[in-house]
């Protein structure tokens, strides 16, 4: 899900990309449609990208961590189970 994350925040920058600088973007915030501009837009799409590679990374690191722990508690198991 990270992955489309970031595919489709690169698609959004790709497109702001194409805008003049002098083009009106606008925000959907809940019904309401808020003008912003452009360097802010492209600014929080690049630390959207930046946060969800971060959380990514982080969520990995965790993981691995995990499966790490779990095959030390396996082989722990494995060699009480070998002792009896």
């Amino acid at each position: 899900q990270a992955t489309t994350q970031v595919c489709e925040n690169e698609l959004v920058l790709k497109e702001l990309e194409l805008l003049e600088e002098d083009a009106q973007v606008f925000k959907l915030i809940g019904p309401v449609l808020v003008k912003q501009e452009l360097v802010e837009v492209k600014s929080n799409v690049n630390k959207r990208i930046e946060y969800i590679k971060a959380d990514a990374t982080r969520i990995e690191r965790s993981l691995k961590a995990k499966n790490d722990e779990q095959n030390t508690v396996k082989e722990q198991i494995q060699a009480l189970q070998k002792g009896k």
